[in-house]
């Protein structure tokens, strides 16, 4: 083999191992870019979670239940919750009676129903009288009826089809089981008629 021939052949070997050093650099600093990211992820993902745990101190549970900001509402809404008296406002409700079936008539504040204890009376007019009714109250559409004292007392709280009134008056035809609805007007007196209902009243009264 002459001398040529191996200086070529040993020239060819370097370069072949060259190429391949080359490669092998390129192919490692790829890969290092490629898992770059992925490590400043983890990086910066790092001081989130350690943060966490410096949030939780700041707050801690066992303040936040000690303070009185936080016990005070909570006790208030415990006592509401657990007082006797507030309970029994809210939750009891009056037992009613039934007193059977009665006659439930109208009337209102005109002579014809009232007669001389009505202000439009002749013998009313141009007087300061007032006209009430026999517990002294200011007959009230809605609130005031007239009873029989005897089966009802004045005062009471009478339920009639579903309303309730006060028994605040009397009336000479309203005697037994027979009840006198207050009306402004004698019309709607007139169309209230006579019925025939059960009434209630409470069982206390």
């Amino acid at each position: 083999m002459s001398v040529k021939k191996l200086i070529s052949g040993v020239m060819t070997i370097c370069l072949l191992l060259a190429t391949v050093v080359m490669l092998g650099c390129s192919r490692a600093e790829a890969y290092a870019q490629s898992i770059a990211p992925a490590s400043q992820a983890v990086t910066s993902a790092a001081p989130t979670e350690a943060a966490a745990p410096a949030r939780t101190k700041s707050f801690p549970a066992s303040k936040a239940l000690n303070s009185k900001s936080a016990t005070a509402p909570i006790q208030s809404l415990n006592h509401a919750h657990h007082d006797p008296d507030k309970i029994e406002l809210v939750l009891e409700e009056p037992e009613m009676e039934s007193l059977g079936v009665f006659i439930v008539t109208a009337y209102c504040p005109c002579e014809k129903c009232c007669g001389i204890w009505s202000a439009q009376h002749p013998s009313r007019i141009g007087t300061d009288f007032v006209q009430k009714t026999k517990s002294g109250t200011i007959p009230t559409e809605g609130r005031t009826i007239g009873v029989d004292p005897e089966v009802i007392p004045l005062g009471s709280v009478v339920v009639i089809g579903g309303h309730p009134y006060i028994a605040e008056d009397t009336g000479a035809l309203v005697k037994g089981k027979v009840l006198d609805i207050f009306f402004k007007s004698h019309e709607d007196a007139c169309e209230w008629g006579v019925k025939y209902l059960e009434i209630f009243v409470s069982a206390a009264g």
